[in-house]
C-alpha cells in the first residue's frame, strides 16, 4: 500500500524496457495499471511499448487515449511547481500522440497519424529526432515535400548516428 507502488511498477517498465525485454515491461506497466487504471504515465509506457511493437500494436490506441483523457483533467500536486508539472504533462501528452500516430500508420491512416504526429510536436516544441524523423516521412507518403524537408533536416540535426543517417537518406529521396 505504499505510495511509492506506481513509481515502482513505473521504474519496473522502464528498466525492462532499456534491458530490450519489451514483454517484460509491457507486463510491469499492465501490473501497475492493475492497481491504479488511471496512473498516466504507465498508460503511456504501455501505449508506446505496444505502438512500437511488431505485435499488439493495435491495442496501443486505447492506453493512448486513456492517457490524454487522464492528462487532460489531471491537476498538479501541490508539491510540483508549475513549470515542472507543465513540462511533465507536455511530455507525456507528446508521447501518447506519438503513440497514438503510430498505430494509425500501422492501418494505413496516414492522415490521421500526421495529426497525431503534430499534436505530438505541438506539446514538445523541440520535439525529439525520432519524432521529427516519422513526421518527415509521413509528409513525404502524403506528397507534403516541402514539410518533409524540414522535418527530415531537423532530425537529421538532431539525431544520433544511426537515425541521422537514416534522414539523410530519407532527404535524399525527396524529388526536387
Amino acid at each position: 500500500d505504499s505510495a511509492l507502488r506506481l513509481p515502482v511498477w513505473e521504474l519496473l517498465a522502464r528498466a525492462r524496457r532499456a534491458e530490450g525485454n519489451a514483454a517484460a515491461a509491457i507486463r510491469a506497466a499492465r501490473g501497475g495499471l492493475a492497481v491504479a487504471p488511471e496512473y498516466a504515465p504507465l498508460l503511456v509506457e504501455l501505449a508506446d511499448l505496444l505502438a512500437n511493437g511488431a505485435t499488439g500494436w493495435e491495442e496501443a490506441e486505447a492506453p493512448a487515449r486513456s492517457a490524454l483523457a487522464v492528462l487532460d483533467r489531471v491537476k498538479a500536486p501541490q508539491r510540483v511547481g508549475p513549470a515542472e508539472w507543465t513540462a511533465a504533462v507536455q511530455a507525456l501528452t507528446a508521447r501518447a500522440y506519438a503513440a497514438w500516430g503510430l498505430v494509425l500508420f500501422k492501418r494505413n491512416d496516414v492522415a490521421g497519424a500526421i495529426r497525431q504526429l503534430e499534436a505530438a510536436l505541438r506539446q514538445q516544441p523541440a520535439g525529439d529526432a525520432t519524432l521529427h524523423y516519422r513526421l518527415g516521412r509521413l509528409y513525404a507518403v502524403a506528397g507534403r515535400t516541402r514539410e518533409a524537408r524540414v522535418a527530415l533536416a531537423e532530425a537529421a540535426r538532431t539525431a544520433g548516428a544511426e537515425l541521422r543517417a537514416l534522414a539523410r537518406q530519407a532527404l535524399a529521396g525527396l524529388p526536387e
